[in-house]
Parts: structure tokens; C-alpha cells; sequence
């Protein structure tokens, strides 16, 4: 286990873009982190507010690896991944997968 980080600094949810068909828009999802790290912040949080309880298990997984592969991809900034779920095999499932992203 990788250890834990101290959070500080500013740490905004970022929202979850969509196309019309209603599947993830990554590509605003970068323009979007990439803007907020621009204006200062120093990290990114996957949480609620990025409708998580929206998404089926393969989409909150991909949301997840998408922002860190373009948080990691700054320097010294931080990605926030919520893992709650409904149920504590999920919760442990979304453990893991964010760990290893």
C-alpha cells in the first residue's frame, strides 16, 4: 500500500461531463482539470458532486482512471478518487481499482 499523502491546499469535485449519447466525455473532462489546476488548485476530487452514484461500476472506474492519468500527468498535485458505495464489496471493489489507478 502506497503511503498516504497529507491533503491540503485546494482540492475542488470536479463535474462529470457527458456527450449527448450520455457516455463520459473525457476529453472535457481534461480541458476541465487541466483549467482548475491552472487557476491554482492543488489536486482534484472525484466525489459526489462528480454524479458517481450515476454511474454503472465500469464508467465510475473509468471516470477514476481518466482523472488520474491527467492529475499525475502535474506534478505534485493530488487526485481524490471517493470510494463509498452501497455496498462494502463494491466499496472494497473501488478500493482497490483506485489504488492501482
Amino acid at each position: 500500500m502506497k503511503p498516504i499523502k497529507e491533503l491540503t491546499g485546494v482540492l475542488p469535485v470536479f463535474q462529470t461531463p457527458y456527450h449527448d449519447d450520455d457516455s463520459l466525455d473525457l476529453a472535457t473532462l481534461e480541458r476541465e482539470v487541466n483549467w482548475l489546476y491552472e487557476q491554482g488548485a492543488d489536486g482534484v476530487v472525484m466525489a459526489m458532486v462528480s454524479e458517481i452514484l450515476r454511474l454503472s461500476g465500469d464508467e465510475r472506474k473509468q471516470l477514476a482512471e481518466a482523472a488520474c492519468r491527467f492529475g499525475h500527468a502535474q506534478p505534485g498535485k493530488t487526485v481524490t478518487i471517493s470510494v463509498g458505495a452501497e455496498s462494502t464489496k463494491s466499496a472494497v471493489d473501488f478500493t482497490r481499482h483506485a489504488e492501482s489507478a
